[in-house]
């Protein structure tokens, strides 16, 4: 069983979705978008970019947690 985490609002997902996304991100400089039902990953200027065969299996297995977390907007503290 996968650690989960839950974000302010309360969106919980597993510690391991957040994780690759953080990795993408901000340690790869990727970006990542939703277009429909699918997340797309792309480079610098929209280039493709390589990566490695754990990061696909990734996304493919946690693509669902990782459009809530990119469609997550933190709520704002009154």
């Amino acid at each position: 069983m996968s650690d989960l985490i839950e974000l302010r609002g309360g969106l919980t997902v597993p510690l391991e979705a957040y994780q690759l996304v953080c990795q993408l991100t901000i340690e790869r400089d990727l970006a990542l978008t939703v277009d429909g039902d699918r997340l797309r990953v792309s480079g610098p200027e929209g280039a493709k970019p390589e990566l490695s065969k754990t990061e696909v299996a990734g996304i493919r297995r946690w693509q669902a947690h990782q459009i809530a977390l990119m469609q997550y907007r933190a709520p704002t503290q009154e």
